[in-house]
């Protein structure tokens, strides 16, 4: 129960004045600012709030303590308002209290009542922020931390105002006028508010108990109420002076604000307070300088909106857009959101910094780290739970609440039930995971509350192949999946030192480079892994601590047993220092190499860091053939990346001394279309690192460097704005695409430690979408995973467009360059074709693809001497640059391919381990049985 809801009720049932005034020393202070807000002036908003007190204890009866307290109040507050609004009919001029005194002689009264004068003039013309917070600190006593809770802004812009509503005072006022303009502001206040309404609360009690026979009680209280009123109506005026004094002192201390720093814009009208302050202090303000590059044909329309450190939002039901009162609101920071991350442990590392509750009309609002991408996670009654990215101080985000869905389904495997098996719901291209069960014994599994998305349901089971089936989740809906899987193939063997041949207990092996799903070696280095999918690329992943990480392609040889070796690895050590020395706390530290495992297909080689209490860190198990590129990073510094001087041996340890880290740069701009509007929603990437990353390696060193520890995106807010922390002295390229487009729009940066780049402005084309549906063979809803691609059809023209398949068959390209383009599908679904479709002008819409049964082409792949080869084997239609087939041959060599009946190419063959056949057979028509591949490894793999 809410504490005031409490102390109202014990008031309500036991005429506890007590209880009444911890009330109104609580919510008073709180409601006076809005009651400002709506009255404008200091007198009505005393009046509106004593009547809303008074109006309460009236309709105590009906309020209901399951409730909060002040949410009820603000609602008889803004009546009581209205109500006053309607009886003055306007707004009457305030005038500053007469200070005439009996016990002024005439002049000096005279020379008074001038100096108000003047007084009243100055303060008058104030911006109305900046007399509303004076009034608080001289007239209510209030202290900035105090003020800024109850107007929702933080104490730095409440002392802005204050500063800069008292130098403008000072200006044109006697520096001995302190006294006079603390009791000009000396109105009633909120004690002669108070003394007003313990008057009215002790009349009730009174009347109240002299139905019981307990009136004396009542009327002792009320004397001593009576007296203490008399008492505070002194004490507050001396609490003014004091109050104005001492702001005048401390604000005479502190030298002008820096240029650049100026108050923030005014607030969204009411936000609630969270209910808990961020950790941390925003970064220090850095240097700002600002670069124009592609500037709009409009400029964007720029309104009022929260500074860089504050994020505003506001909840609303999707369905009516009314205001959602009352939600639950964490804002939470994952650090790995602010960078291309495939660490996943780190991946978990999140905090929930501050929570909020939306009030009356469904605002809320935090304190952030400037251009620090948050999660805002919100539950309300009724409602699907909502998880929102990519949130950045400066915007207002808007959070549209569903009613919630139901996803059933059953696992089957030959219509046998499969129980035990896992369940994963998460959004589809976003790491939001909605949920996780766990099958029962008849193979049911059932999620509640989920939000309408486009999500994949994961299915994994020890015995059965992973299965990823997409489903689009629509609002308030029963759903129903069937998910098949099928069984698994195993694979056995042990893991031992390469060195010594001693089996290696604990290590883990496994299907994915995510570890995942792994088996453990026991005590003569053995393992069994479950359910993998057979076929001629199957990575297998083995780590152990201390060693390197391997691995293998294992799709070959599933039906014999494996022997996998591991090398004890290089060792790197250091220590996470600031510009100072000083040990940073929070950092994170990983290396990482990439290579080529198989042509075409680039891996990397991750191996985080462990870091102590004293910033020392140690990264473990090096691979001897790979050059490491080393990241760190910690909240408020600069991500600095280096690349080793070296390869390490086997074994070898090598120490980097002190890695410094220094203050965060910024890269701030907005996305905007030819027309000058903004792009909302869009993603922005960054791509560089600082400028001494490569100063350890020798000049003409050559070595791949790591995407992830280069690259890092974000997504434009409402606005189109887009902000980058986390950033140190380098160069970087700022880049934005249309979506599902693999051109792009970019903007060369050179950046300082410390500095702020602010103005980045990139314009994208508006082009034309390209519309349509994939009607599958059998009409029904696809919960495959499927993608269509679009090749541009003119000469030398690149271009290329990607779009998902919805559930329902739904496709759209989005903003395209105006031209012919050809139509095919990249990722399908099992037995069903797509025949590419030519001549499709960008600005179609309505397009219908009807999907198709398969036809096949088949054949037989050897090798030199006739010999059955297992490959990947693959057909290319003519005139098409992607949507190829491709299937891994049998053990016999032989093959046969799914494509369109029209399907006219080629055929062509690639060892698992990478490489083509320099054989491929040419204007291959569908239907074709008899093909011959004849293939051999490419030279790189002869005589292994």
């Amino acid at each position: 129960m809410d504490p005031h809801a409490d102390a109202f009720d014990h008031y309500r049932r036991h005429g506890d004045l007590d209880a009444l005034a911890s009330v109104f020393d609580a919510l008073a202070p709180r409601l006076l600012p809005i009651a400002l807000h709506l009255c404008g002036h200091a007198a009505d908003a005393e009046d509106a709030l004593q009547q809303t007190f008074l109006l309460a204890m009236d309709k105590a009866a009906a309020f209901d303590t399951s409730q909060r307290l002040e949410p009820w109040l603000a609602g008889l507050l803004q009546n009581v308002v209205r109500n006053q609004s309607r009886r003055l009919q306007r707004r009457r001029g305030e005038p500053l209290p007469e200070l005439a005194s009996s016990e002024l002689s005439p002049l000096d009264r005279a020379e008074r009542e001038e100096l108000a004068a003047r007084l009243r003039t100055h303060v008058d013309a104030l911006p109305a922020d900046q007399r509303q917070v004076l009034r608080l600190v001289l007239q209510h006593g209030m202290s900035a931390v105090a003020i800024a809770e109850v107007l929702e802004v933080p104490p730095g812009t409440v002392r802005m105002r204050m500063h800069r509503g008292l130098l403008a005072l000072r200006r044109v006022m006697p520096a001995s006028l302190a006294v006079l303009l603390a009791t000009s502001f000396a109105s009633r206040g909120l004690a002669a508010v108070k003394s007003e309404v313990m008057a009215a609360g002790a009349a009730k009690a009174a009347a109240a108990a002299a139905a019981v026979g307990a009136a004396s009680v009542a009327a002792s209280g009320s004397a001593v109420l009576f007296g203490g009123a008399l008492v505070t109506k002194k004490l507050v005026a001396l609490l003014c002076v004091l109050g104005l004094v001492s702001s005048l002192w401390w604000f005479g201390g502190v030298p002008p604000l820096a240029s650049g720093n100026g108050e923030p814009l005014p607030p969204a009208p009411l936000p609630v307070a969270a209910e808990a302050a961020t950790k941390g202090a925003a970064p220090t303000e850095p240097e700002r300088k600002t670069v124009e590059a592609r500037i709009a044909a409009k400029p964007v329309d720029v309104e009022a909106e929260p500074s860089p450190t504050e994020m505003w939002g506001r909840v609303v039901d999707a369905a009516t857009k009314k205001p959602v009162r009352g939600a639950s609101i964490d804002l939470v920071c994952r650090d790995a959101d602010a960078f291309w991350n495939i660490d996943l442990a780190y991946g978990e590392r999140k905090a929930t910094l501050a929570h909020a509750k939306s009030d009356g009309d469904g605002r809320f609002r935090f304190d952030v780290a400037r251009a620090t991408p948050h999660r805002v996670l919100v539950q309300a009654a009724g409602f699907a739970p909502k998880t929102q990215l990519y949130c950045i101080g400066g915007s207002v985000v808007t959070i549209e609440l569903t009613r919630g869905s139901v996803l059933t389904g059953v696992v089957r495997c030959d219509d046998q039930p499969v129980a035990d098996a896992n369940v994963r719901i998460a959004v589809r291209g976003e790491s939001v995971e909605l949920a996780t069960a766990t099958t029962d014994a008849s193979g049911a599994f059932r999620f509640a509350g989920l939000p309408p998305a486009d999500v994949y349901v994961q299915v994994s089971s020890v015995r059965f192949q992973e299965k990823w089936s997409n489903i689009q989740i629509d609002e308030a809906s029963q759903q129903h999946v069937e998910i098949e899987l099928q069984k698994g193939s195993v694979l056995r063997g042990r893991v031992l030192d390469a060195a010594t041949g001693a089996p290696i207990q604990g290590a883990r092996v496994a299907d994915s480079w995510t570890m995942k799903r792994a088996a453990n070696t026991d005590g003569d280095g053995r393992f069994q892994l479950e359910g993998l999918r057979a076929n001629g690329y199957l990575m297998c992943h083995v780590a152990a601590d201390g060693y390197s990480s391997a691995q293998k392609n294992v799709g070959t040889t599933l039906d014999a047993e494996v022997e996998l070796r591991l090398h004890r690895g290089g060792e790197v050590r250091g220590r996470v220092v600031d510009a100072d020395g000083a040990v940073v706390e929070g950092a994170y530290v990983a290396l990482c190499a990439s290579y080529m495992e198989v042509s075409g297909m680039q891996e990397s080689d991750l191996v985080p860091a462990h870091l102590d209490a004293n910033g020392r860190f140690v990264a473990r198990g090096l691979r001897s053939n790979l050059h490491y590129w080393m990241m760190v990073r910690a909240p408020g510094c600069g991500t600095r990346v280096h690349a080793l001087a070296r390869v390490l041996d086997n074994g070898e340890q090598m120490d980097l001394g002190d890695v410094v880290l220094r203050r965060t740069s910024f890269v701030e701009g907005v996305v905007t279309n030819d027309q000058g509007e903004p792009v909302k929603g869009t993603q922005v990437s960054i791509v560089g690192h600082n400028a001494d990353a490569r100063s350890f390696l020798p000049t003409d060193a050559m070595i791949d460097e790591v995407a992830q520890f280069l690259s890092r995106s974000t997504k434009t807010d409402g606005r189109g704005r887009f902000r980058f922390a986390s950033l140190a002295g380098g160069t970087y390229t700022v880049s934005v695409r249309s979506p599902g487009s693999d051109s792009a729009v970019e903007v060369e940066v050179k950046l300082a430690d410390g500095e702020l780049r602010e103005g980045i402005a990139l314009v994208l084309p508006t082009g034309a979408p390209l519309t349509g549906v994939v009607v599958a063979v059998d009409g029904k809803a696809f919960t495959d995973v499927v993608m269509l691609e679009a090749h541009a059809e003119a000469q030398g023209d690149w271009n290329r467009y990607s779009a998902n398949v919805a559930a329902d068959g739904s496709f759209r390209f989005a903003a395209m360059k105006p031209g012919s383009y050809t139509l095919s599908m990249v990722v399908r679904p099992r037995g069903q074709v797509m025949a590419p479709v030519f001549h499709v002008e960008a600005g179609t819409t309505g397009l219908r693809i009807a999907l198709e049964a398969p036809s096949f082409l088949s054949g037989k792949v050897v090798d030199a001497a006739g010999e059955p080869v297992r490959a990947n084997v693959y057909a290319m239609l003519d005139g098409v640059r992607s949507g190829s087939a491709a299937v891994l041959s049998e053990a016999d060599g032989s093959f046969r391919l799914e494509v369109a009946s029209s399907f006219r190419g080629k055929v062509g063959a690639m060892m698992p381990e990478g490489g083509l056949t320099g054989a491929q057979v040419e204007g291959v028509v569908a239907g074709q049985t008899d093909l011959v591949l004849k293939i051999a490894p490419p030279s790189f793999l002869q005589g292994r």
